[in-house]
Order: structure tokens, then sequence, then C-alpha cells
């Protein structure tokens, strides 16, 4: 169990448990959460600092192309780290290449194509809704991207599912309990309570979510109860 400001945001408190549950040598090989844990940064963080595979789903591309079957998503781009270009559907290569930061302050790189070979391209439409404006796309660095355009195709194949579905007996079980704590609730409700002037509504707990791995590891774990384009 772990308690936490509750301005703090889930995604925030992920590598703190890890850290937490390292001292004490109950890692997890597979730690399950969900969207509010998951982060690209945190998959590769839990990795990279203590071997841990962190499993949730990892939010969807949200652009409109990315919703359209039809439309040219950051999918349909090629990427050159090296040449630090990128290359469209139809061939044409990107102007600029800037490193840059993210509403979040995370690392991420733009690139904006020409005019001249966006304005009279027969697929603009597919592209981009601006009438004027060439198309602009932005990324993660090389790990980062790759990482993420991974771990999205995963998320959706059958096997991804039934291996996540796991979490869902996380999930009843925190129900049972939560339903037993309100029937005794109920029962003692007339009981004299006694008063916190300490307690704040800004802290709250949060439970662990299911940890799969070795067999001395596959229990609920003190952390979240799981968990960043």
């Amino acid at each position: 169990m772990a308690t936490t400001d509750a301005a703090t945001a889930d995604l925030d408190t992920v590598a703190d448990r890890h850290a937490d549950l390292a001292v004490v040598n109950l890692l997890p090989d597979v730690h399950l959460v969900d969207a509010g844990y998951v982060s690209v940064g945190q998959v590769l963080a839990a990795a990279d600092d203590h071997g841990v595979e962190l499993v949730g789903p990892l939010p969807p591309d949200t652009s409109w192309q990315a919703g359209d079957e039809q439309a040219f998503d950051l999918t349909r781009f090629a990427i050159d780290y090296d040449a630090h270009h990128v290359v469209c559907p139809h061939g044409k290569v990107s102007r600029n290449w800037q490193p840059a930061r993210s509403r979040d302050g995370l690392p991420v790189i733009r690139a904006t194509f020409r005019q001249p070979d966006c304005r009279p391209c027969p697929d603009r439409s597919r592209c981009t809704r601006s009438e004027d404006n060439a198309r602009h796309v932005t990324f993660l660095p090389r790990r980062q991207q790759q990482t993420q355009q991974r771990l999205r195709a995963e998320q959706a194949t059958d096997a991804w599912r039934q291996r996540y579905a796991l979490r869902c007996g996380v999930e009843s079980l925190i129900a049972q309990a939560s339903g037993a704590a309100t029937s005794t609730k109920r029962a003692t409700a007339a009981w004299p309570r006694p008063t916190c002037n300490t307690c704040s509504p800004r802290w709250r707990s949060t439970s662990s979510a299911l940890t799969a791995g070795s067999p001395g590891s596959q229990r609920p774990e003190a952390g979240p109860p799981d968990s960043p384009g």
C-alpha cells in the first residue's frame, strides 16, 4: 500500500513503487497495470532499471488520420533517423528535422514538408485538412518511437488481450473486497466514530496491480494498481 498526494498523476508513481519493491526483493517479472500507469517512457524505464515488463494499454494515436483507414497517419511515413528526414507516402522528403519538447516536456521531433510538394498532391485530403499549409508530423526519438509502434501493434492482437485479461481478476478481487468493506460499514454505522483532524481529502491510497512472473512474485503488489505518443 502506498499513499500519495491526490494531485500526483498515477503515471508518476510507477518508478517509486518499483524502487520500493526492489528494496525488499519483491519485483515482479511482469507488472499488469491499467492505462493510467502506462507510457512509453515508463515501459522503458521499468525494463532498464529493474528488468520489469510493464504491461498495460498504451494510449492510441488520437489524430484524425489515425481514425480514418483511408488517411495517411504517421505509420504511413518512413522516418530516417540517420539522415534526419521523413518520407511521405508519395516519396516526398521533409524539408526540416527539429528536436523539440511536447506539452508534457518530453523530447519529440517535428518534421515539415514543402508547400510545393503538398499543395498539388492528389491525396492531400487524405493527409491534411489545411487548405494551404504543408503536412507536418511529430514523433518520438528512435527508441521510444519504435517501442510505441511495437506496443500498439501487440495490443491489437488476441494474444495480448488474453494475456492482459488476467488483470480482470484483480479488478474482481478489488470489487469483492470493496463490497465486503461496504457491508462492514453498514453493520457498524451506528457505532461511535473517532474524529480525525489530520486526515485530508487531498491524500488517497493506491493499491497495486496483479504482478506475474516467478511464483514468489504472483501476489498483489504494494504500489499502483496499474499504469506513457
